[in-house]
């Protein structure tokens, strides 16, 4: 708890008194991949409850088979964690790092306590294991996030350029009731 910087800074032990976060509300955290099965997170992963997960059908007609978590843009399936083939480790892990920020389980004895406990994550990965992805997997992993009912949608990366499709879609997002 002492090491966790961000919890003082932003006042949230104070908030912990009215609430910890609600399993209604999907964060989707669009970056390297997140650690689905981490301790401080397994419980609060997203579970996309229209799919039956393993039977190769997509079951929900979304054009995503199997999406249980999430979705991994970078390789095109179902696996939202994180890749450990020519990576960094800021790159493949900060996906993960950014998911506990959010949503660690809290008074577990484990790791850190997340800003909101209970909140689940949908685990998009649109970078690749270096921390370097495209517009266009950019742009397709917010249109699933928004689609799939995200409520919040973290995006962990940056670039110098406009691009209007990526504009478009994030007002597309924000039109369906996410925020950004």
């Amino acid at each position: 708890y002492n090491k966790q910087y961000y919890i003082n800074q932003t006042h949230t032990d104070e908030a912990w008194g009215y609430a910890t976060g609600s399993p209604s509300v999907v964060v989707a955290v669009i970056d390297s991949g997140v650690d689905i099965t981490h301790p401080d997170l397994k419980n609060n992963i997203w579970k996309n409850t229209k799919e039956i997960p393993g039977n190769g059908i997509d079951d929900d007609h979304n054009g995503f088979i199997d999406d249980i978590n999430g979705w991994n843009f970078v390789e095109n399936n179902n696996d939202p964690n994180p890749e450990y083939n020519d990576y960094t480790t800021e790159g493949a892990s900060h996906g993960t790092l950014v998911a506990g920020i959010i949503a660690a389980s809290g008074n577990n004895g484990e790791g850190i306590a997340g800003i909101a406990w209970n909140a689940k994550i949908m685990a998009i990965r649109a970078l690749n294991s270096g921390g370097e992805g495209t517009m266009e997997h950019a742009i397709k992993a917010t249109q699933y996030a928004a689609d799939n009912g995200a409520n919040v949608i973290n995006f962990s990366f940056v670039g110098s350029n406009y691009n209007k499709n990526l504009s478009d879609m994030v007002e597309y997002a924000y039109r369906k009731g996410a925020v950004l």
